[in-house]
């Protein structure tokens, strides 16, 4: 007698649903008979495998790199004529410049959300935040040492912005205050998000293991992230001329048991956590929320070229061993990490 697969016990197929870590096979678990669609897994679905941005075509076709290493393409007309600027967990943020409109979008669901569209001149504009109710962003021109923080709420018509003198990326909003790179001196601002004035300073952080001579050489970025409550920054050093087993990284985590004087102290492990990091910025996961990945390492995308080819590779590296190594595929323009979501 052939089994009617259909007709599986409801809490069966919610059950199986909540296994599949991977928001590709979620998706084909749902396509297979309306009674696995109503029965699968929605309120409550498992922790997703970040997806990367590898590329997208002139027919706006996405194609996107999952971290079980399944490539997945989406034809979304929705996205023709706009460039996707990088993303923070579901949404990409979305630029149409001939028509002067700024939108979150999700393209899994196809949503779009409007953002107020910022004044003036601007080259570069990147996500810094993106919740359920406001959004964080970080816009400046390449002849400007200034740059904007803009802070609106969904539905807003303008941003309030706070200028200042801060880098591109690795920024983070975290309850209520923005913490800023800046490009002077390697410190770390404070911005309170109410007053739009500056909270505090965070002194350069000082390294107590001995750094390799690619740091020496070429210096690095620093990279802002929350996890658990806590804040942590990571230095990579720059390395787009070195074999990645030369890469290398330092975590830092800040102390704020002084409120007068918060400071980094450089911690050797992040414990169950996974990093990963693009061109912008950067989020933890941990690795128990994660099938198949190891905690304690950085995910990241090194620059390559070969053969007059230019590419980004993915890759790891481990914080306990201090060696880096290839995953074996590459992304167009510097990829962007995605957490898809149906929410």
């Amino acid at each position: 007698m052939e089994l009617d697969w259909a007709n599986l016990p409801s809490e069966l197929i919610h059950l199986i649903s909540k296994k599949l870590s991977d928001f590709s096979d979620l998706f084909s678990f749902h396509s297979v008979c309306k009674p696995w669609h109503a029965n699968g897994s929605k309120s409550d679905p498992p922790h997703q495998l970040p997806w990367l941005l590898k590329s997208r075509s002139p027919e706006s076709d996405l194609t996107f790199y999952s971290s079980s290493f399944k490539t997945l393409t989406f034809r979304l007309p929705e996205a023709s004529g706009k460039i996707l600027l990088g993303c923070t967990n579901r949404y990409f943020l979305s630029l149409d410049i001939s028509h002067r409109f700024l939108s979150l979008f999700n393209p899994i669901t196809r949503e779009e959300i409007s953002l107020p569209f910022p004044d003036g001149y601007f080259d570069w504009i990147s996500p810094v935040y993106i919740g359920k109710e406001k959004v964080v962003l970080i816009w400046g021109s390449n002849d400007s040492e200034n740059t904007c923080l803009g802070f609106c709420k969904i539905g807003d018509k303008e941003c309030r912005v706070v200028e200042g003198k801060y880098l591109k990326h690795g920024h983070l909003y975290f309850d209520g205050k923005c913490y800023v790179n800046t490009r002077y001196g390697g410190c770390a601002r404070i911005i309170d998000e109410v007053s739009g004035k500056e909270a505090g300073q965070i002194t350069p952080h000082e390294t107590v293991t001995t750094r390799p001579t690619i740091c020496k050489a070429w210096g690095g970025s620093n990279y802002l992230i929350e996890a658990s409550g806590e804040i942590f920054l990571i230095f990579r050093a720059h390395d787009e001329f070195s074999p990645v087993s030369q890469s290398y990284f330092e975590i830092h985590r800040l102390d704020s048991s002084q409120d007068s004087n918060p400071k980094w102290t450089q911690i050797t492990s992040i414990d169950d956590y996974v990093i990963f990091l693009d061109q912008t910025r950067g989020f933890a996961i941990r690795a128990s929320e994660l099938r198949g990945h190891k905690g304690n390492c950085v995910y990241f995308l090194k620059y390559r070229v070969e053969e007059y080819e230019e590419a980004y590779v993915v890759c790891r590296y481990d914080l306990e061993e201090g060696w880096g190594e290839e995953l074996g595929y590459e992304v167009q323009s510097g990829g962007s990490w995605f957490i898809p979501s149906t929410e």
